[in-house]
C-alpha cells in the first residue's frame, strides 16, 4: 500500500538514493539533460527540499511503500502552479505516482492555483499518460536547434 506524506529531516538519504536514480534516468532521456539543466539547483538537493518544504510557495511530498519510493514537488507563484514528480521504475503502475500527482494538485489548488504545469520528456509516454488521467493537457511543445 502506497502512502503520501509529507518530506521530513530524516528522509535525506532515501532522498539522495531516489534524486540519484531520478538524475540518471533523466540523463539517459531525450531532453532529460535540458529538463536537470532548468531546475533550480536546490530542488535536487534532499536537505535543501526538505527546508523548501518549510515554505509556504513550495511543498514537497513522498510516497512510501514502505521506503521512499516517489517524490513531488509543488511550487506555487501566484496563480501558477508547478508539479515535479519522479517515481522508482519498479514502483511505476503501482498508484505511487497518480496518488503523488493528486495530492500534490489538491495541495496547489488549496492554496490558489489556477492552472498548474507538468513536465514530461520527449517520449515518456507513460508519466505524459499519468497528466492526462488527471486532467493535464499538452500545450507547449519546446524544440531546440544547436548550432
Amino acid at each position: 500500500m502506497v502512502e503520501v506524506r509529507r518530506v521530513g529531516a530524516g528522509d535525506s538519504a532515501d532522498l539522495t538514493r531516489l534524486l540519484e536514480h531520478c538524475i540518471a534516468e533523466l540523463n539517459g532521456l531525450r531532453g532529460g539533460r535540458a529538463l536537470l539543466d532548468q531546475m533550480p539547483g536546490s530542488w535536487l538537493d534532499p536537505s535543501a527540499l526538505v527546508e523548501r518544504d518549510a515554505t509556504s510557495a513550495t511543498s514537497v511530498t513522498v510516497a512510501t511503500a514502505p521506503k521512499i519510493v516517489g517524490l513531488c514537488v509543488a511550487h506555487l507563484d501566484g496563480t501558477d502552479g508547478w508539479i515535479g514528480l519522479y517515481v522508482e521504475a519498479d514502483q511505476r503502475r503501482t498508484g505511487a505516482g497518480g496518488t503523488l500527482l493528486a495530492h500534490a494538485m489538491d495541495d496547489l489548488e488549496s492554496r490558489g492555483a489556477r492552472a498548474i504545469d507538468a513536465v514530461a520528456t520527449p517520449g515518456d509516454r507513460a508519466l505524459k499518460s499519468l497528466f492526462e488521467a488527471h486532467g493535464f493537457k499538452a500545450r507547449l511543445l519546446v524544440m531546440r536547434a544547436e548550432r
